[in-house]
């Protein structure tokens, strides 16, 4: 499992992260967990409820639309 201190870095490079106070991010981090994927890996679907906010932090997203 990652450290949480790393976790804590992550966040804290993330631009929508930035701005928060320490208690602030410790309470984020407090919702958080780490995630890995495997190549291909569908990680949600076009229409399901924004249930989530994905951080990444290395890797590359493909988003499909159906049209």
């Amino acid at each position: 499992m990652i450290d949480k201190l790393l976790m804590k870095d992550t966040l804290r490079a993330c631009q929508v992260f930035q701005d928060l106070s320490d208690a602030e991010l410790d309470e984020v981090l407090g919702l958080s967990a780490t995630r890995v994927y495997e190549a291909g890996a569908t990680i949600f679907l076009e229409g399901q409820a924004a249930g989530t906010l994905f951080v990444l932090e290395a890797g590359k997203v493909a988003l499909q639309k159906d049209v």
